[in-house]
Formats: C-alpha cells, sequence, structure tokens
C-alpha cells in the first residue's frame, strides 16, 4: 500500500501541476460528484467488511474467509483508485481547488484539499475494515490489543501513510513560508532553495521510520549481544537494534540511514519468532550488507541523476511545464520499471553474498555452511507470503537461493 500510496499522492500533485488556468465550471455538481466518489470507495468497505465479519462468525476455519478478504481488499483499492482518477482527471479537482475556488495561494489549505478525496476515503475504508480486525483478534483471545477505532486508523494512517506525509507536510509547509515570506523573491522557485532542506530531511528519515513503525529498542538478551556482535564483526555501525511491530503479520527485515550515529536496523516480531538465533544473524546481516555496500545512497544517486538529467534536457528543450511533467512522468516510471530495476537487484544479489559469507566459518569466502544457513533465514521468512510473479526491485527468493548456490566453488 505505501507504494501504491506514493505513487498515488506523486500523480495528484502532477495533475495539479499540468493544470490549465481556466477554471473547471459547475462547482456544485462537481464537489457533488467528487463526494459521491469518495462515498463509493466507503460504502464497497463496508460491505466487504459485513461480509467478512458475518463468514468469520459462521464458519469453524477462519483461512479461506481471511484469503477472500484479502482478494476484495485488492479490488478495493483498485476501484479507490479508480475513483481517484475520475475526481482528478475527469471532474478536474485540482482546477476546482486552484481556480474557481481561488485557492492556489492559500497556506497548505490548498494541499490539503487536494489530497482529501484521495486520503479521506482511504481512512473511512480502515474504518470500516476494522470491524474484521475486532473479530480476529476477538477470536484469538486477544480484543485489547486492537483498541479503539480511532486508534486503529490512526495506528494504519501512521504506518501506512506516514513515512510518505510527514515529511511531504514538512516540504509544503516550508514552501508556502518561503513563498510567504519572500512574496517578490525570485530564489524560492527555484529548486536550489530546497536542497537544505531535502538534505535534512535524508538524514532524519531514519527517525520517520521509527515513528511510523512504532519501533522500540530490541530488549536485551542474547539475540541483541549476537546481533551487536555481527555488527562489529561486519564493521558497520549501527545506532540501534529496534523491534518492528507487526502483530505477527509481517515477517521482514529493513536497515536506514545513510550515517552509523543515524543508522536503524528493524527486525519485526514475527520475523523473530519465526528464526532461530542463527538464521536470525543471517537475516541481520543482509541489511549489514547494504550498509557496508553504500547501497542506499547508491540507489538515491541511481533514482535522481537521471531524473535531474531529463529535467534540465526538457527545459533546455523549452517544453512546456505539462509537457515536461508528463514527458518526466512517463520516462520515469520506464526507468523505474527497467533499468533502476535491474540495478536493485543486482544489490540486493550483492548483500546476499555478503550475508553468506558472514555466516560461514571463512572469513571472505562463500562456503557451504553459510548459504544454506543463509537461504534457510530467506526461505523460511518468506513462507507464507505469495511471491510476486514479475519481480521488480527485489528478486524472487527462489532466483536468490539459486544465485548463491551457483556461486559455490566447485
Amino acid at each position: 500500500m505505501q507504494i501504491l500510496l506514493t505513487a498515488a499522492v506523486l500523480a495528484v500533485f502532477f495533475a495539479a501541476e499540468s493544470g490549465t488556468t481556466e477554471g473547471a465550471g459547475n462547482a456544485p455538481e462537481r464537489l457533488a460528484l467528487v463526494t459521491a466518489g469518495m462515498m463509493l470507495t466507503v460504502l464497497a468497505a463496508r460491505i466487504i467488511s459485513g461480509l467478512t465479519v458475518l463468514q468469520l462468525t459462521s464458519v469453524e476455519h477462519r483461512r479461506e474467509p481471511l484469503r477472500r478478504f484479502a482478494r476484495l481488499r485488492q479490488l478495493h483499492a483498485v476501484l479507490w483508485l479508480a475513483c481517484g482518477a475520475a475526481v482528478y482527471w475527469v471532474l478536474d479537482w485540482p482546477r476546482l481547488v486552484h481556480v474557481d475556488w481561488g485557492l492556489q495561494d492559500a497556506f497548505l489549505l490548498d494541499e490539503l484539499l487536494l489530497l482529501a478525496p484521495l486520503l479521506l476515503p482511504l481512512a473511512l475504508s480502515w474504518a470500516a475494515f476494522y470491524e474484521v480486525d475486532c473479530v480476529v483478534a476477538k477470536l484469538n483471545g486477544g480484543q485489547a490489543a486492537i483498541g479503539s477505532r480511532a486508534h486503529f486508523v490512526a495506528a494504519k494512517f501512521r504506518a501506512e501513510a506516514g513515512l510518505l506525509l510527514a515529511p511531504l507536510l514538512i516540504l509544503i509547509l516550508y514552501q508556502d513560508s518561503l513563498q510567504t515570506i519572500f512574496a517578490a523573491a525570485a530564489w524560492t522557485k527555484s529548486p536550489l532553495a530546497y536542497i537544505p532542506l531535502l538534505l535534512a530531511i535524508l538524514a532524519a528519515f531514519p527517525w520517520f521510520v521509527r515513528w511510523a513503525w512504532r519501533a522500540e529498542p530490541l530488549p536485551a538478551g542474547p539475540t541483541r549481544e549476537r546481533l551487536e556482535a555481527c555488527a562489529r564483526r561486519m564493521g558497520v555501525r549501527v545506532n540501534d537494534v529496534l523491534l518492528w511491530p507487526t502483530g505477527g503479520r509481517i515477517a521482514n527485515a529493513a536497515v536506514c540511514g545513510f550515517f552509523g550515529g543515524l543508522r536503524y536496523v528493524l527486525l519485526t516480531d514475527e520475523l523473530l519468532r519465526r528464526l532461530d538465533l542463527d538464521e536470525t544473524e543471517a537475516i541481520f546481516a543482509h541489511e549489514l550488507a547494504h550498509a557496508k555496500h553504500r547501497h542506499l545512497p547508491l540507489r538515491l544517486l541511481a533514482l535522481f541523476v537521471p531524473f535531474a538529467a531529463a529535467q534540465a534536457a526538457s527545459l533546455a528543450m523549452g517544453a512546456s511545464s505539462a509537457d515536461h511533467l508528463w514527458l518526466a512522468a512517463t520516462a520515469g516510471a520506464i526507468y523505474l520499471a527497467t533499468i533502476y530495476a535491474w540495478y536493485c537487484r543486482r544489490l540486493e544479489y550483492q548483500a546476499d553474498r555478503t550475508a553468506a559469507i558472514a555466516c560461514g566459518d571463512a572469513v571472505a569466502a562463500l562456503t557451504a555452511a553459510g548459504v544454506t544457513t543463509f537461504t534457510t533465514a530467506l526461505q523460511k521468512a518468506a513462507a507464507g507470503t505469495r511471491q510476486p510473479r514479475l519481480p521488480i526491485m527485489h528478486p524472487t527468493v527462489e532466483a536468490r537461493v539459486a544465485r548463491l548456490e551457483q556461486s559455490l566453488p566447485q
């Protein structure tokens, strides 16, 4: 959902920037249709939730209703995107806000109104899906852990949208403040004016991650001692090892932060439950390998440089603002799905190899024992999750296991 939401928010701002200066017209009718589109999404969520609750409380085995609920959630996401596309491109919601209502220069208000048809139905849909989580928690004997509906929606919003919206809100506040305080200054329109803030957001991003995912330091004990020793052995500085609570829904790990003092490694509760100590260290070593080989800044450069070059070329050719935005969006999507995805997969293979070496008896060579430990951990972490048919940024588990086994010395 995070990738989908990020793409949707970027599309909203593309639509806003590429609009004309003419009003959309028929503002009351358009507003009524926008409201109807939002309510359609919420109504669908309410129906899906009600049917799932009914099935969960009337059958003995819950696996099939929950699998059906997951499929219906995917269809709901498609409906949410379709209604959003109609609101922004058919009903011209950005023109309605900026031109018809004259709010283009309103401090923060125009951006909040732009995002409302996207985020409001999503939040209300989560409120509807709360019923399913309550029933599942009650059947598992843990209803108190769910909390109130408002708490549930706030937690979902923070986990799914917080990483995107918190930095975005800071950026919008900065932009509107510059244009309000220095309204006559031309430099406020230059991208250079935003570089200090963007660098600060990148540096502080691990704190956003920790806040959004409600991560806390991993408790003291054998697991923490083993992981800290692994970090020292690999020569990677880490600020802290964090426990990422997911309610047992996700078995995963992540690393964030460009510098040791601002770097966190996160391990989910379900990952720690599934893996033994050697396997946990193997997954942890994989995340450390990303930091050891500077994969985070390399990915950022691979993401930024082509887009900066495309923007410079577009401006040099004198393309209009609308043409530039759609040209950049199309070229960017193709680049992300091909060259950038291929590069990310290569980095993933490199991190796998480094982690397998760290798991073995040798210091700088692959061993059968190291490969077995790492691939077993990888397979156990991925057990029960559906692998993508078309791997984009990550290779499939099967491909990663095969690559390591083929790399073993004969």
